[in-house]
């Protein structure tokens, strides 16, 4: 996918260098970066590997010295430099390598340039073309169900983006072709042709970042899409049937709660906060049971209601309004350091381990239907993917290697966005964070504060010496990630194992159904 980029004129590489060298011991914050930026444009243009590694290797140096704006400005050049270095590598040999490390720099850099406090400051445009090529980035990693969220906050900043229109569309179309429900796909393909119509409509230059070369890839892209759509002959809607959300007005809040925040587990939800899409009906696809029979529809059965609970807890603790009636006899010492104690935060603390554990319960899932052969005890989301080594250097498992199973590898990639003390290089800034917390979490001690009980100091006997501190609203919001995390990780489980199934019926083996129905409601209890 396109990237979006800076036209500049194209002065010698060899001055830009020098210019920016000189600004890593001082000088103008705007024009520091302006000297990166245009050393990586000219290098990207002359395909000069040399010269964009040596703007990587600068770029610590400019941006300690630049005000904030500048600096997160300077990360995204440092991300431009690697989605550069990136396309000047990529070969058709390598195109479907797993460990892809350039584009592993790329997603990093983005993400840590959003998260720079300098972010807030960058006009709207700008802010748009970040999220835009992080999702170009999420895409080409494989992971199209997180891809979307950016591509829409690119257009929630500036809703004329046509490269961030382009590429939802083309997202949307890829997800829909991965789904095993004739009826999703069609709406998926609906809503991407829509997208990309919306997107060729738009034109050139409005924008100020769409070119005439993306705008005939798109036209050829809708084309295809509309070719596709004349499968459904007779069906011409463009507007997702609507439903009831709820019995009581406390079901409607929190399955409206839900869909907003694109937690069920439906891929409609994905498509927007619809009625049609408040159900978790997200199931495994048809699969050869003649040896493993109920196994893993049973397995999953309980993935769907640990996630579930997890999405409860959360809910039910950021939305407590008074107290809860077990805490009125719980008599706690006031030490007056800002901590928050209640049933409602426990539950907050509940949802935040049961997303994190789900990831490694997937894992599980994923050793026995690969038959990896991988001990119980050796099971983590992070490492299986990799041979057994105690080299520093670790190689992908030649069965996922040697697979083209798109879902598959995304959730290769989401993996990245967790930390391991055995694979430190991870896709998200926040990653080593998360895993001390769990840890403190399991183990340990985490005291949830206000805003003041981080600022305050405490010396002598009113410093807490073991406990991690963190805000509550931050704590919150890193629960709901992991949710979402978890939810994306369900969802590339079921398209992976999807997308071997066909390929195993291709091959001559044949897929034995098991004729199961739904568990009925009565017995919920």
């Amino acid at each position: 996918m396109a990237e979006i980029g800076r036209n500049v004129e194209q002065p010698r590489i060899e001055e830009l260098s020098r210019a920016a060298e000189l600004l890593t011991t001082g000088g103008n914050s705007e024009a520091a970066f302006d000297a990166l930026a245009s050393l990586v444009d000219a290098a990207d243009d002359e395909e000069n590997e040399a010269a964009l590694v040596k703007a990587i290797e600068l770029a610590d140096g400019i941006e300690a010295k630049c005000l904030p704006k500048d600096a997160c400005l300077i990360r995204y050049n440092r991300s431009n430099a690697w989605a550069a270095l990136h396309r000047i590598r990529s070969t058709p040999e390598n195109a479907w390598s797993w460990e892809q490390p350039e584009l592993l720099e790329q997603v990093y850099w983005l993400r840590a340039a959003i998260q720079h406090e300098g972010y807030a400051q960058l006009p709207r445009p700008r802010r748009a073309q970040l999220h835009c090529n992080l999702g170009n980035a999420l895409s080409s990693a494989g992971r199209f169900v997180d891809a979307l969220a950016e591509w829409r906050q690119a257009l929630n900043e500036q809703s004329i983006l046509g490269m961030a229109r382009g590429n939802l569309g083309k997202g949307l179309v890829r997800y829909g072709m991965a789904l095993y429900d004739e009826g999703h796909t069609y709406w998926f393909l609906r809503f991407g042709q829509l997208e990309l119509s919306k997107a060729v409509s738009g034109g050139v230059g409005r924008d100020g970042a769409t070119y005439q070369e993306a705008l005939s890839h798109f036209g050829g892209c809708l084309a295809d899409v509309e070719h596709l759509l004349t499968a459904y002959d007779g069906t011409a809607n463009d507007v997702l049937p609507t439903y009831s959300i709820g019995r009581s007005k406390g079901e409607q809040q929190y399955r409206q709660w839900c869909l907003e925040r694109h937690l069920f587990l439906n891929p409609l939800n994905d498509l927007g906060a619809e009625s049609v899409a408040a159900q978790d009906v997200l199931s495994l696809p048809a699969h050869r049971a003649n040896k493993t029979g109920i196994t893993f529809l049973a397995f999953f059965n309980q993935l769907k209601q640990e996630y579930s609970y997890a999405r409860w807890c959360l809910y039910e603790g950021t939305k407590a309004q008074r107290m809860h009636l077990a805490d009125r006899s719980t008599i706690l010492a006031f030490n007056s350091d800002y901590a928050h104690y209640s049933m409602a935060l426990e539950q907050v603390k509940t949802a935040f381990r049961c997303a994190y554990s789900l990831l490694d319960k997937v894992a599980y899932f994923i050793n026995a239907y690969w038959q990896l052969g991988i001990p119980e005890t050796s099971i983590y989301f992070r490492s299986l993917w990799y041979e057994s080594s105690k080299g520093k250097v670790r190689q992908v498992r030649q069965a996922f290697e040697t697979s083209e199973n798109l879902p598959l590898r995304g959730l290769f990639w989401l993996s990245k966005d967790i930390y391991s003390d055995l694979l430190r290089e991870v896709a998200h800034p926040n990653a080593k964070d998360l895993d001390s917390l769990r840890n403190h979490l399991e183990h340990k001690h985490v005291k949830v504060v206000d805003s003041l009980g981080l600022m305050t100091n405490h010396s002598d006997i009113w410093n807490d010496q073991l406990a991690h501190k963190v805000e509550r609203d931050e704590f919150q919001a890193k629960t709901e990630h992991l949710l979402q995390l978890s939810r994306s990780a369900l969802i590339y489980l079921c398209l992976a194992m999807h997308s071997k199934e066909q390929r195993t019926q291709d091959s001559g083996d044949i897929t034995f159904p098991l004729e199961v129905g739904i568990y009925p409601a009565d017995f919920k209890v």
